[in-house]
């Protein structure tokens, strides 16, 4: 998956948040701080796919995915606390699910791409080329101006994201002690 990430400078609330999940147990952590991720990243796909220029077969626009992913394996265990990175992705999906949501090229559509030229085999032997509609011999591939689709609406999305994590931490984290208060089943 091709995307772009920022640093998030934590303030005070968002650390308190943190070490709060690092008192819960290690499961019922995980499953609160991915969803609470996965709702803060949500509103970030539409404007992605807003900003994504439709091609001739609109693949690049279907392949916008998110992706919720933890730094560390040491959380996985039910009985110790929560340890480790929440990480939310949201890019373009090399390999989709479906045929038609490829989004292999993202890196050219957003970097652009520098001028090329081909020659043909018997070109760069110097040799007497043939006249077929086939071996042209030498000319340019063209050029590709760069989009930044992807780094524009990070740009733009960045406060809001932000705030719509601070607000679903402190929502999920009530959830997650009240589940860790219940008894098990």
């Amino acid at each position: 998956m091709s995307g772009m990430g920022f640093d998030v400078v934590t303030n005070g609330s968002i650390e308190t948040m943190v070490a709060n999940y690092g008192r819960l147990p290690g499961a019922i952590a995980r499953k609160y701080l991915k969803a609470a991720v996965r709702r803060s990243i949500k509103p970030f796909v539409p404007a992605l796919k807003a900003a994504t220029p439709r091609g001739a077969t609109g693949n690049l626009r279907r392949s916008v995915i998110t992706v919720v992913k933890f730094g560390t394996k040491v959380s996985r265990g039910s009985g110790e606390s929560f340890r480790g990175t929440a990480i939310g992705i949201v890019g373009y999906s090399r390999k989709g699910k479906k045929k038609n949501q490829k989004g292999d090229h993202s890196v050219l559509v957003e970097q652009g791409t520098k001028p090329r030229f081909r020659k043909t085999a018997v070109a760069k032997r110097g040799g007497v080329k043939a006249r077929s509609k086939f071996s042209a011999g030498q000319g340019s591939t063209g050029t590709m101006p760069p989009k930044h689709m992807l780094r524009d609406t990070l740009a733009s999305k960045k406060s809001s994201v932000l705030s719509q994590l601070e607000s679903e931490m402190a929502v999920s984290l009530e959830r997650a002690v009240a589940e860790s208060k219940r008894p098990p089943r």
